[in-house]
């Protein structure tokens, strides 16, 4: 929870709970998948940057933090301002200083390296397993949707679905079906219309130029992770 509750604020709120803008005081914020953040919690985030002062859901008090703000969003800030996923008061406030860092698709020469750190990661007592030479060709010419993170989860199932010390070719299909194809790319349009959309399924079709029943279908058949932003309290 970004700004805290105080006890009976909601259902369950049995006792005050600090927010991350409390527990940063002095120190940094950093705020990752930042381009789902809701409207009203931009303009309360962009009060608390600019005064320095926010109020905890059910507080009645204002709280003070100081702190260092740092996003990080899948998409551009200018692609963010013009599917409304930011605010501009609130866009033009956070990106004072950008850092722009390529997807994996633009670095095929990191994968191998960062494929070898995630399955080194999660040894549990046994020796690491590695990828054989052609599964980690198939994996560079992939077009990686969901970027490191799809990479990391790929390893950690693979890891599980392999028993000998190298994962090889055939087990990278069977665990992902028609990798490197045009439904790999199909999957990567997907996620970035999503994305860019701040997961909002009605927007994302209209950016596609397809039906909401389309885009749920398709997003089934991909086997892309729908995330919920709705179920998500606004703190």
């Amino acid at each position: 929870m970004l700004f805290g509750s105080e006890r009976g604020a909601f259902t369950g709120a049995i006792q005050p709970i600090k927010g991350f803008l409390d527990l940063a005081d002095g120190g940094t914020l950093f705020l990752d998948e930042a381009c789902s953040l809701s409207s009203p919690v931009q303009a309360k985030l962009l009060r608390a940057i600019e005064l320095r002062e926010f109020w905890s859901v059910g507080g009645r008090e204002r709280r003070r933090s100081r702190f260092r703000l740092v996003t990080a969003a899948a998409s551009p800030v200018a692609m963010l301002l013009a599917s409304g996923a930011w605010q501009p008061a609130f866009a033009h406030r956070v990106a004072g200083f950008t850092i722009t860092i390529p997807p994996l698709r633009a670095r095929p020469g990191d994968l191998p390296e960062l494929a070898r750190t995630f399955l080194e990661a999660r040894q549990d007592g046994h020796p690491p397993k590695r990828l054989a030479p052609d599964a980690i060709e198939l994996l560079v010419r992939y077009d990686w949707p969901g970027n490191v993170r799809e990479l990391k989860a790929l390893m950690e199932r693979l890891r599980l679905a392999t028993d000998g010390p190298v994962i090889q070719t055939a087990t990278l299909m069977e665990v992902v079906p028609g990798l490197g194809s045009a439904r790999g790319q199909d999957a990567t349009q997907l996620f970035r219309a999503l994305a860019c959309n701040g997961w909002n399924t009605r927007k994302a079709a209209r950016a596609l130029g397809i039906s909401r029943a389309t885009l749920y279908r398709r997003i089934k058949e991909r086997g892309i992770e729908l995330l919920d932003r709705r179920s998500a309290p606004v703190s």
